[in-house]
């Protein structure tokens, strides 16, 4: 009898055929918590019946047809392709035709340990403080509110855990009497009260949630233990208040940047939408070591990357979708209103 792992090493290899390996060779290996059960399940069996299946078939048996159901994971890079496509035609179709600027903002990567137990909360926290800090901003310099869609991606291109939001903010915004102004030459014209406002406003909510009931600690078995948790998290909070260096950059603070935006808004958002790691990088699985390829602006050629592919899945893991993965306050076309 051939094994399931024997069976999906053959011929191009996809990332549904190494999550199958992974979760035959590692899964007794890792303690899977339900949203990475099911992220990782929902890649194994896309498109195949262990999800779902509907036959049609002809009353009078001239035609019969199996439909087989995708995932619907959101970074699934079997089926999110073709849900990508259909979600940025709906946005092109309703957004303002106008210019959007591309600004990434990575949030305080010492946040990461707290993240990893508090997901959802964590990252409604960032999308609030983040948002809020940009509309001010604007506001403050510019004295507009901008439309603006907002998506978290949780990974670098070697699939390293690294907490950033994706911006696309319009070129302009509506004034308080309702006119429409625009500003097509530069987001901001200084970061350095954006970057404050949300640094002051994240470790706020963070900590209001810290103090919650609601905040999940890890191995908080005991009380001397949640109290050692507590501590260390609140010393992560302290380190996220204090000012912005700016001669340094490091893990406690917010760093933003704007990225030439000439390319069409479909592009952005395709972009914002994409899943950690597609079928087209993958390039070999020997002696259970992946190796695939990235793209970096500065490199004219694609980079190999060589991971165990043990690692390969618990990276995976750390990037289980969302319920709430991306955020919108959107000005639309008026016959859309």
């Amino acid at each position: 009898m051939v094994s399931e792992a024997d069976q999906v090493v053959r011929g191009p290899l996809t990332v549904q055929d190494l999550v199958a390996v992974w979760w035959v060779r590692h899964r007794d290996e890792f303690k899977l918590y339900p949203a990475a059960f099911k992220y990782l399940v929902s890649i194994k069996d896309c498109r195949t019946t262990r999800i779902a299946a509907n036959a049609l078939e002809c009353p009078d048996g001239h035609v019969s047809h199996v439909r087989i159901s995708d995932c619907t994971q959101f970074l699934c890079p079997t089926c999110s392709p073709n849900r990508t496509a259909k979600w940025v035609a709906r946005k092109v179709k309703r957004l303002l035709p106008v210019h959007h600027h591309h600004l990434v903002v990575v949030a305080p990567q010492s946040v990461i340990e707290i993240w990893r137990y508090n997901r959802k909360q964590v990252l409604d926290i960032l999308f609030a403080a983040v948002s809020y800090a940009l509309q001010k901003a604007l506001y403050d310099q510019f004295g507009i509110i901008a439309g603006i869609i907002v998506v978290v991606h949780t990974w670098t291109d070697t699939l390293w855990t690294h907490l950033h939001l994706h911006f696309a903010v319009t070129a302009g915004g509506l004034t308080d009497d309702g006119q429409w102004r625009h500003t097509p030459k530069m987001l901001l014209r200084d970061f350095t009260s954006f970057l404050a406002t949300a640094r002051s406003t994240f470790h706020d909510m963070l900590r209001e949630f810290i103090s919650s009931e609601d905040a999940n600690f890890p191995n908080a078995t005991t009380d001397k233990q949640a109290n050692i948790n507590a501590c260390r998290w609140r010393h992560i909070l302290n380190r996220i208040s204090r000012p912005d260096d700016p001669g340094r950059r490091d893990d406690h603070g917010f760093h933003a940047w704007t990225e030439p935006s000439d390319e069409p808004i479909e592009n952005l958002l395709a972009y914002m939408r994409k899943p950690p790691i597609q079928d087209d990088q993958i390039v070999s699985l020997v002696d259970d070591t992946v190796t695939f390829r990235y793209r970096d602006r500065r490199c004219p050629k694609p980079i190999p990357v060589h991971l165990p592919l043990r690692d390969l899945g618990a990276r995976l893991m750390d990037h289980s979708a969302a319920k709430h993965h991306k955020r919108q306050f959107l000005l639309f076309r008026e016959q859309n209103r």
